[in-house]
């Protein structure tokens, strides 16, 4: 049975949706022939040895949801292999896994986070496998993978507005500085947390150099998590959410609550990397969930609603137009600036 340890708490309906689009995805997963998926899953050359290790320990900033989703699909396709869960923010996990190989050991076997230069730190530091084997690593992009590291979901960033309190939605960057959203009815993610919030503020400063400093002046709120921004936009606690995702508000609109995406351009995207311990105490089993979430079903259970790297698969999204790919440490450099004109501390 999936353990789930997270910051955020998830709503009994909530669950009830992951389970239904795990059990939706495990439909189509019996009859497989992909080597991590269904009835086939016996053949994989790790899960036998993986099934004797029992599970494995997941750190990741994956939303709630997703990540349980995720976790139930592979347990039910590799039956007696456990998945734990560790759930907190990129910032948090990248935090807490560097200050525990720091002090020697880790439990987590595999760790996904949207922060690609922790991973390029963590090779360097022998933190990660350079080179493990998964059936599935040569059918994947090369451009989305790097000794060992590979990019397994693009969460393209656009606004999510309530409704109820939006009488026209916004289609551009420039409509959330209507008068209509009163001074503190605007959140946003934490761009010192979520290096795609940096670097998407980085992309608005560069098309309108005074846009972040007018965003600043309706008095906008800092939010902890886009997780609990949303919940927060749904309960008519403010009327836009300017880093939202599709996949967060389509589990909370799922409620009944009145709350919408609107996808924007130009954009950027919470991209999430994936990659397998060093050292891991149960290495087969680390093996065969990162080599299970690189499958064509592991895709589209971690994708519903957003990019796969593998291309257009049920459930997901296409890529949007102008979205781009920005290299953290650029956005980095512009963070002094950003932070200033936000009016953060």
């Amino acid at each position: 049975m999936t353990r789930t340890t997270s910051i955020a708490k998830t709503t009994s309906r909530r669950a009830v949706l992951a389970a239904g689009l795990t059990a939706l995805a495990l439909t189509a997963v019996g009859c497989s022939a992909d080597p991590t998926g269904g009835e086939a899953a016996v053949e994989h050359p790790a899960y036998e040895a993986a099934r004797a290790e029992g599970g494995l320990t997941w750190y990741t900033s994956i939303d709630p949801d997703t990540a349980q989703s995720v976790a139930r699909s592979f347990e039910e396709t590799f039956p007696g292999i456990r998945v734990e869960v560790l759930r907190l923010t990129t910032g948090q996990v990248v935090a807490r896994y560097a200050q525990e190989r720091a002090a020697g050991t880790s439990p987590a076997e595999v760790v996904t986070v949207g922060d690609p230069d922790f991973f390029e730190e963590g090779k360097s530091a022998g933190w990660f496998e350079s080179d493990p084997t998964l059936e599935n690593d040569d059918d994947w992009p090369a451009e989305y993978a790097s000794d060992g590291v590979h990019l397994i979901s693009m969460i393209p960033i656009g606004v999510t507005y309530n409704t109820d309190a939006v009488s026209t939605p916004p289609t551009q960057w420039s409509d959330v500085l209507d008068p209509q959203y009163a001074s503190g009815r605007i959140q946003y993610g934490d761009p010192r947390n979520v290096p795609a919030y940096m670097q998407l503020f980085s992309v608005l400063r560069e098309e309108d150099s005074s846009f972040l400093t007018e965003v600043a002046g309706k008095s906008p709120v800092l939010a902890s998590s886009v997780v609990n921004a949303t919940q927060t936009v749904a309960a008519g606690g403010a009327d836009l959410l300017i880093t939202g995702t599709k996949p967060t508000t389509e589990i909370v609109k799922a409620e009944g609550a009145p709350i919408e995406f609107a996808p924007m351009s130009p954009t950027v995207g919470v991209e999430f990397y994936s990659a397998v311990a060093s050292g891991p105490s149960n290495p087969n089993a680390a093996i065969l969930f990162e080599d299970y979430m690189l499958s064509e079903r592991g895709q589209e259970v971690l994708n519903v609603n957003t990019v796969s790297p593998l291309g257009e698969l049920p459930g997901t999204v296409p890529m949007p137009d102008d979205y781009r790919r920005i290299a953290t440490a650029d956005a980095k450099a512009q963070e002094p600036q950003i932070l200033a004109d936000l009016g953060v501390q």
